[in-house]
């Protein structure tokens, strides 16, 4: 920036000093850069502060767009949410009537558009998220116009009180990069805020899925228990009409009734897990416990996912447990730029320049004269302090990176185990489903039809009936557990794989 004339000085220095001079304070925005964007063109001083305001302006902008977007644009949270299908229900899920429209039924994309909408825990992450981007306001605000105030002011040499420090004036106006370095470390803080929220979604929707997936279980599982009952009284039946013809004991209607009780108490059991399962429900999608939640009903299973290469490419392009930490390295190393450039010394010293009067060190004239022998330079007395500052945050960069690099085998680690449970899952559902159902059903009846035709004993019939039910329950288990290991390796991969 070039000195400025003496006749501008003189000009300025009444308004520079408030009441006592000039008999009103010292108006800032006089000099605010005109509303077309900055200074006229002319030297190139004055087209480095018009680009340099220009920079600044535009920074503004994007900001001011940053804070009225969506938080969850571009979020990887493993569902589909954008879908014109789920905007309309996730708005619904916001209406007065939601809660009552549920005693009709709770199917799965209901249970995940509202607990993405009402989940207060995703609530608090999204204020997160504005909260960083509102820090650009504590970034930008009034920078331009103090650091034009502390370079005139320490330019103008005005004469009147003690000498200014005779600081670099390339270190306070314009500064180049500074602001840009603040800016983009609150962009990296919003980055790592943004994936700390797309990890809570993902958290949030794979606790739904799985508590969906037990419900759905828990009441198929009661369908099976109905039945057993009705199966166990015809058997007794037979075993009374042996038993009064002679043939039969009395241990066998014992055991029978038995059964009966027994398989009752497992259905109040059952009923009892599932009011606990909608409870879990209730609190994910933030309803009162007078909210009646209706059936799950019938809920396909996942598709397959893709092969295991895939999924680890995706998982580390797209995983917010990823993307949270690499946006904490990247922001820890615009930190530590910004730390080096406003604490060390420029690339010269500029020893042998002739700047204005207000470059040198206050004190005498022969002090202040910029041929003294030893010219004065730019010194801080706390310059070791912050230099141990960097080298600490440089070695904390290096641990930051290390965690990055052990999150990233850890996520590796994860895909693989959620595909192994998947399958495990796959294969146990399709092995009772092909096979077992069938032949603990053939053996039930061929057992039933041999007592009934006195043939074979009431045990018999009474193990084969208990070996189906198992069966049966096992399998519904088993489809269970296909949907939470899905809903698992969603969260690993942290991306739509289909529900």
């Amino acid at each position: 920036m070039r000195p400025l004339p003496l006749l501008a000085v003189a000009l300025l220095a009444p308004a520079c000093h408030g009441p006592a001079l000039g008999g009103r304070p010292y108006d800032l925005s006089a000099h605010a850069p005109p509303p077309g964007g900055g200074p006229p063109a002319g030297t190139p001083e004055d087209d480095a502060v018009r680009a340099f305001g220009e920079s600044v302006e535009a920074l503004r902008a994007a900001w001011a767009t940053a804070r009225t977007a969506d938080p969850e644009t571009g979020l990887a949270t493993g569902r589909d949410l954008r879908t014109p299908a789920m905007e309309a229900l996730r708005a619904r899920t916001l209406t007065p009537e939601f809660p009552a429209s549920l005693a009709a039924g709770v199917p799965l994309a209901t249970v995940e558009a509202a607990a993405y909408e009402r989940h207060p825990g995703l609530a608090a992450a999204r204020l997160t998220v504005q909260s960083r981007v509102e820090q650009f306001a504590q970034v930008a605000h009034l920078e331009t116009l103090l650091e034009q105030y502390a370079s005139f002011v320490r330019d103008a040499r005005l004469g009147i009180g003690m000498a200014l420090p005779g600081d670099r004036l390339d270190f306070h106006f314009p500064a180049p990069g500074t602001l840009e370095l603040k800016a983009a470390v609150v962009r990296h803080a919003v980055a790592e805020a943004r994936a700390g929220l797309a990890k809570e979604v993902g958290e949030v929707l794979r606790d739904a899925r799985i508590a969906h997936a037990r419900l759905v279980d828990l009441e198929a599982s009661e369908r099976i228990l109905a039945d057993v009952p009705g199966l166990l009284e015809q058997v007794a039946e037979s075993a009374h009409g042996r038993l009064a013809a002679g043939t039969g004991s009395k241990t066998a209607v014992l055991q029978a009734q038995v059964e009966v009780s027994k398989v009752r108490t497992d259905l109040v059991t059952l009923r009892r897990e599932q009011e606990v399962t909608r409870a879990r429900l209730r609190a994910l999608m933030d309803l009162g416990p007078d909210v009646g939640l209706g059936p799950a009903g019938p809920s396909p299973l996942p598709p397959r996912p893709p092969a295991l290469g895939n999924l680890l490419a995706e998982a580390r392009a797209v995983q917010p447990d990823l993307l949270r930490l690499q946006a904490r390295v990247d922001r820890m190393t615009a930190m530590i730029a910004l730390a080096e450039r406003t604490t060390y010394p420029g690339p010269s010293p500029n020893l042998g320049e002739m700047r204005g009067l207000g470059t040198a060190t206050g004190g005498s004239d022969r002090e202040r004269d910029p041929l003294a022998p030893k010219p004065k330079v730019w010194t801080d007395p706390w310059l070791g302090a912050k230099d141990a500052w960097i080298a600490e945050s440089r070695t904390a960069l290096r641990a930051a990176q290390a965690r990055l690099e052990a999150a990233r085998n850890h996520t590796r680690l994860q895909v693989e185990s959620a595909v192994a449970a998947r399958d495990t899952a796959q294969r146990v559902h399709e092995l009772y489903r092909d096979v077992h159902l069938a032949q603990a059903q053939q053996a039930y009846e061929d057992a039933a039809a041999a007592y009934r035709a006195a043939r074979g004993g009431f045990l018999e019939v009474l193990d084969a009936l208990r070996r189906l039910l198992a069966f049966r329950l096992e399998s519904e288990h088993a489809q269970a557990e296909v949907r939470a290991a899905h809903a698992r390796l969603v969260e690993a991969v942290g991306t739509d794989l289909g529900s």
